[in-house]
Formats: structure tokens, sequence, C-alpha cells
């Protein structure tokens, strides 16, 4: 596999006093092999496929494979996969989310379902997503941060040998893949794979992050942000190009719309007060300001520079390697791999301030499932209580979790502003 590169200059960031300024991304194209489907020799011994015929648990999963095909192009023949294999439970929760099917209804409904020929489209997509390259038992599950990224049978180009990845990882005492635990491992090992259970589908990603975040509507302000911090920047030197680059692997903290109404109010009250405004006036002013909604971080009451650092601060990074660019973007962390200790994270202001401890993450879990996420900025601004000491908390999607997940990595809407300093 070839490597990817990404290649950043320094943000300027007034808030901390220091040059610091995106720049162009050099990165080559993965090399993926491209699962086989000739035709071979049946398999000597049980297969994947067999295995899920005979086991009442997944039933609707081999309905599933049979209607799409994959039970005997795939997974009844030789190979080395590890196939993630959603439970009967699993399937009634995606077609009530999808097709709005009530979980009490009988089984008929769901299978019914299943085997819809408008549905064979989008069932194959999500089935191949749950079809890994190679075997992993749980034993093998990686313990590393970041996370080690495994190849699906999901192309993601119809041309180029490019897949959808998945991320299996042993966080002890629980195995997950993505954000999703593993309630049944190594279930089955046979003559072309094992089968390790999941409660729960494995959401395979539909665009890259820029498209996710342009469909939440409480994201306009982050949307105006990027905007500005990308002001005289181009091509892959601005956040919104990184966003949609769908060959790496990122982790976004994205601060809500009231997160920047609370952050706007500091701001134009602070500015206020500085000039001499008595508390009265410089509360109305920041109304005004607020009121002004995202257009008010294209105006000259903030600066370029200090939007581009703030939002730097937003894209947590990892070591690199490279002395000229030490920090980079490269690390996709589900909810599930922050760690129940608070533990700082280092992000894109590293580029300039290596000793920067970064983003202060913590999970908080329910059994294997995160129950809470925080994340806690260094900056402070006056008059209110510094971000210090009030973690920002990670929104939920309801009933699915906090993780939102794109082609090109995971992002996380948050309830505050980080600040670096």
């Amino acid at each position: 596999m070839k490597s990817i590169k990404i290649n950043f200059k320094t943000f300027l960031i007034p808030v901390v006093a220091a040059l610091m300024i995106m720049t162009s991304c050099n990165k080559e194209l993965e090399s993926f092999p491209i699962p086989s489907v000739e035709v071979e020799p049946p398999p000597t011994g049980t297969t994947i496929a067999s295995y899920i015929s005979t086991n009442s648990n997944y039933s609707f999963l081999d309905t599933a494979l049979r209607t799409t095909g994959l039970y005997t192009t795939l997974l009844d023949k030789p190979g080395s996969y590890t196939l993630y294999a959603p439970s009967n439970d699993a399937f009634k929760g995606l077609i009530f989310a999808l097709f709005n099917v009530p979980l009490n209804s009988p089984d008929d409904a769901f299978i019914g379902v299943l085997k819809n020929p408008a549905f064979k489209s989008g069932l194959t997509s999500i089935l191949l997503h749950h079809i890994m390259t190679g075997q992993l038992t749980a034993a093998q599950f990686p313990t590393t941060f970041p996370n080690v990224a495994y190849l699906s049978t999901l192309r993601l180009d119809p041309v180029l040998p490019a897949f959808a990845k998945l991320f299996p990882s042993a966080r002890a005492p629980y195995i997950y893949v993505n954000n999703v635990p593993i309630t049944s491992p190594d279930l089955f090992s046979g003559s072309n794979g094992v089968i390790q259970g999941v409660p729960a589908i494995v959401a395979p990603p539909t665009g890259t992050l820029k498209t996710a975040i342009a469909a939440q509507p409480t994201l306009s302000y982050f949307r105006a942000a990027i905007a500005r911090a990308d002001s005289g920047a181009v091509g892959l030197s601005r956040f919104d190009s990184l966003l949609n680059y769908g060959l790496t692997n990122m982790t976004v903290l994205a601060p809500s719309d009231d997160a920047f109404k609370a952050l706007i109010y500091k701001l134009a009250y602070g500015s206020a007060i500085a000039k001499g405004d008595d508390a009265v006036t410089a509360d109305a002013k920041a109304n005004l300001a607020v009121a002004a909604g995202p257009a008010f971080l294209a105006t000259n009451n903030v600066t370029t520079e200090l939007i581009k650092g703030v939002m730097a601060y937003h894209f947590l990074a990892a070591e690199s390697g490279e002395p000229d660019l030490p920090y980079q973007p490269i690390e996709r962390i589900f909810s599930v791999n922050f760690s129940p200790t608070p533990t700082f994270i280092k992000t894109l202001v590293n580029n300039a301030f290596a000793v920067h401890p970064g983003v202060l993450a913590q999970a908080t879990f329910t059994g294997p499932i995160v129950s809470a996420l925080t994340f806690t900025g260094l900056g402070s601004l006056p008059p209110a209580t510094p971000y210090s000491g009030t973690p920002a908390n990670a929104i939920p999607v309801p009933g699915i979790g906090f993780d939102r997940i794109g082609v090109n990595g995971v992002y996380y809407i948050i309830d505050q502003v980080l600040l670096p300093q």
C-alpha cells in the first residue's frame, strides 16, 4: 500500500501569537487489492455462508445474502474474509429506520423488505461493508491508537481500486468494529474466514465529511467559519477541500450553531467592554452581533487569522513522522476509542506549538457503549467561565450515538467552541 502524505504549513493564530497557515496536501492514491469474484471450485469444509444458513439468529442475514447474490458469489467460495454478522434484531432496527416497519411486526414483514428488488442495490452495499478482506480473530483485534484501517469489500469507485475501510479495535474488556461492539466474538471459523457477531448495522459511509456536514442544519456557523478560514487559500490548502478529500482519515469537532452564538456574544461583549462601554451597552451590542447570524463571521469584527486558528484547533491530529509537518489530520477516532481517563489529543495547532497539550477528551462508558463524550479546550474568553473549566459535550444522534461518519473520517457536533489558549 502506498503512503498517503498530507502536507501542511502553519496556521496563523493571533490568540496564541504565532503563525499557522494550512498548505496543500500531497497525497498518492492508495492501491487496494480487489476482492476476487472469479469462478472457482467449491471450498472444502464449512463456509461462512453455509454456517449463516444454519443459525436461526442470523436468518435475516441469510435472506439478505441470498437476495443480493453474495451467498454464492463471495461467502460460499474459497477466500479469506471476516464477516461482521448483524443479528436478526440488527436488521429489524435497520428496516425500521429506513422503512418504518414496526419492530414488533411479523418476521415476514422484514423478510419482504429484504427481498424487495428496489432495496437490492442498497442492501448489497450494506452487506459488502460488513465483509472485510482477510481473517481477524478476536485475539487479533489491534489495540493501537490511532486506529488501524482494514479494507471492506464495499467498492467506493467503479473504476479506481478504492474500498471503504473498517476499523476493528480492542479496548479492554470489549472489542469493536468502528463504533459497534462485537457481542458474539469468534462466532465461527471455517474454510473461507471467520464471523464476528454484531448487534447493530455497521453503517457504510454515504459521502465525505464535507457532504455530511453540509447536510446538518445545526452547523451553519461552522460552515461559515470554514469559509472565512479558507479566505485566500487555494486547492487542498483549504479546510473545505480537506473535508472533501476522500482518501484520508480525520476526526473533526464541529461546534453547533448555539455554540458559535455563545462565542460571538462573548467576543462582541468583551470588545465593547474593552472600548469603555458599560455592561448594558455591551450587552446590547453583543445581542446585535448574535442577531447578524453566520454572516458575523465574515465581517471585520473578527479576523480571518483568528477564525483559521480556532478551526485548526477542531481538527484532531497525530504525529506524522515528518520533521517539517509533525502533526497531520490522519487519525479516525470513534467514540469507543476515546479513553475514560481524561487524555490530551494533539490538533493542527501543534504544528506551531509542539508543546501544546491539545484537546482534552474523555468518554464515559455504560457497558460497551459510550454514554457521554466531552472535549475541553485550554482557552478562555472573559467574562465567561474559562473553557478549560467547562467541557464541551458531544451531541448524540438520537438513538444512534455520537459518531457521524464519512468516507474520510468521523465528526462530532459539540456544544461549545474550543479555544487553544
